[in-house]
């Protein structure tokens, strides 16, 4: 389904174009006359029942594909998460990818919605009936002109909308699955087949396992006279664990650094090689990664945010003619501030242009992998749009990852074709109040052809069930680490990070690189084929004949014969047999 730009006339100056809805109401249902589910793109992947909710609802879905636009509008909404009557502001898990789907269970067919262009223009609307009407629908609704505040004076402004149209095509591929495949398995594997039919996804991709340890350098903490860097982890402390690592054969692992440059995790990336003496320098690290030659290792780098103000012309400015910023609400980086594309592009270049020098170091992307806005940057103010501004990201990044290794932090879609690995791999959702159930959506999209590694599993409250998460989507384990106590934190503005000191956590690298080790043993390469979860037992199915089943509940069960203990889990079949 397409609307081409150029088929869009306006001939009124009274009445112009602001929003465009495409088949809004394809696939609709009304209350629970049809069993089934809307699909939505939050974190792993959510659906939203098909079922009379006798008008407890009073807010949709409805987020902005890879986030808010922070040229014009903060990234949170107002949706229904605790409460029948309370609505409450709270920052979604995102949207990654621009797909949306509906499910009718009792009639055997489904649909999925790929948008291929306007999708940096778009958001998902999902609407539940009771929420203004009475009957559910989903669509996604593409944005020419966006609302913003105009400064009147030091304190007025008004609201105010862009006079120019955005100019971008819409167009939307729908794939329709119908009988045993139209579910979210289904939906799933037919966004796989056309991501893989459009050279996004290649079978021959590197997927073997390997569990992520990125090392915390250090931050800054308030002194006499400035600041003084508080050093937690040197190039010395981490050839320390990873001689004990490697010595009992864990050297499957993938290493990044953060916090390494001049002024700490919070410093600048200007481009510069400049470690923090506390913790070495580049030389080190590269004769770290030459020593232990099976082991990646990177350098973290966001270049997209920065914590520290100047005259430059590098930041991107909103509509309203302001520098964009965010308050933190950190002690000692107050405000952070966003680098325009060009800006970021010519710093990731000199990185990697050091880098590469070396041979064997490789980078960490954050910031330009998950977030794309629209600016003005420029003596004149030249407005630049999100596609503009992802398209710079993108064709940076994949320059560099022909010339260095390289890992993407939560990658937006348009990233997928050049990622060596996925860090930051959502297992849950946004936890909306509508949403009847989570599901390994985007896992059963990507198994098998990008290797996909979990957020710090040393900082969520129930490592028990997320553990249990990662194994039913084939997630791998990643760890934040410390050589030094965590209370040296304290006075710095990274005191959050209380439990990540290397010596709490070994037992449980050990444990987890014996559990995903087995399990890549028996699912290898393969892709999802089949998944289910009913009664807390899930069932994830591979396509080389592969079952791993997770049971979430207190007590054993029986499955094919086996006994799977209360919150354990069974891996059965696949390559290397049971």
């Amino acid at each position: 389904v397409q609307v081409p730009n150029s088929s869009i006339k306006e001939e009124n100056e009274q009445y112009r174009l602001a929003a465009v809805y495409v088949l809004p109401f394809l696939g609709y249902t009304h209350l629970g006359d049809v069993e089934g589910y809307m699909l939505i793109p939050d974190g792993c992947g959510a659906l939203i029942a098909l079922e009379d909710n006798n008008q407890k609802f009073s807010q949709p879905y409805k987020a902005k594909i890879y986030g808010g636009n922070y040229s014009v509008e903060s990234n949170s909404y107002a949706t229904q998460k605790y409460d029948d009557t309370i609505a409450t502001t709270a920052s979604s898990a995102g949207i990654f990818a621009p797909v949306f789907g509906m499910v009718h269970t009792s009639r055997q067919n489904a649909f999925l919605g790929i948008i291929e262009s306007g999708k940096y223009n778009a958001e998902i609307y999902a609407y539940p009936n009771g929420v203004v009407t009475e009957y559910n629908w989903i669509t996604a609704r593409y944005i020419y002109r966006e609302t913003y505040q105009y400064l009147t004076g030091q304190s007025g402004s008004i609201t105010s909308t862009q006079s120019e149209r955005e100019t971008f095509d819409i167009s939307v591929a729908y794939r329709f699955k119908g009988g045993e495949d139209a579910d979210y398995v289904g939906l799933a594997e037919g966004y796989r087949e056309y991501l893989t039919e459009n050279g996004v996804l290649k079978a021959d991709n590197d997927t073997d396992y390997g569990m992520r340890l990125d090392f915390f350098a250090g931050d800054v903490e308030k002194a006499l006279f400035g600041t003084k860097f508080v050093s937690m982890t040197s190039v010395e402390q981490i050839d320390e664990i990873l001689a004990e690592l490697t010595g009992e054969g864990i050297d499957n692992l993938s290493v990044s650094l953060k916090g390494w440059q001049k002024g700490g995790i919070y410093g600048n990336l200007t481009g510069k090689t400049s470690f923090e003496g506390d913790v070495g320098d580049l030389s080190d690290y590269a004769e770290l990664a030459e020593k232990y030659s099976d082991i990646s290792f990177l350098l973290y780098g966001d270049f997209l945010n920065t914590y520290k103000k100047s005259g430059s012309k590098d930041y991107i400015y909103q509509y309203n003619g302001r520098v964009f910023s965010n308050d933190t609400f950190l002690e000692l980086h107050p405000t952070k501030y966003r680098y325009t594309a060009a800006a970021a592009e010519k710093r990731i270049e000199a990185l990697a242009k050091s880098l590469t020098e070396k041979g064997n170091i490789g980078i960490s992307f954050d910031g330009v992998t998950d977030e794309v806005y629209s600016y003005e940057a420029g003596e004149k103010m030249k407005m630049f749009s999100r596609q503009y501004a992802a398209g710079v990201n993108s064709d940076t990044l994949s320059a560099v990852g022909e010339q260095l290794s390289t890992a993407y932090i939560a990658p937006n879609d348009y990233l997928w074709s050049t990622v060596q690995k996925y860090y930051d791999y959502k297992v849950y959702g946004s936890d909306y109040k509508f949403v009847t159930g989570e599901i390994p959506f985007f896992a059963i999209v990507l198994k098998g052809r990008i290797p996909l590694y979990s957020e710090y599993i040393n900082f969520k409250a129930d490592t028990t069930e997320y553990k249990l998460k990662l194994i039913e989507s084939g997630i791998y384990p990643s760890f934040l680490l410390t050589s030094e106590s965590p209370s040296e934190l304290i006075y710095t503005d990274s005191a959050s990070l209380f439990s990540c000191q290397y010596s709490e956590y070994s037992e449980m690298i050990r444990e987890y690189n014996e559990i995903f080790t087995k399990l890549y043993s028996v699912t290898a390469d393969s892709t999802i084929s089949d998944h289910s979860l009913s009664d807390g037992v899930a069932v994830t199915t591979y396509e080389n004949g592969a079952k791993v089943v997770v049971n979430y509940n207190e007590s054993a069960i029986q499955y094919d014969g086996n006994t799977v203990e209360g919150q354990a889990y069974l891996f059965i079949g696949g390559k290397a047999g049971q």
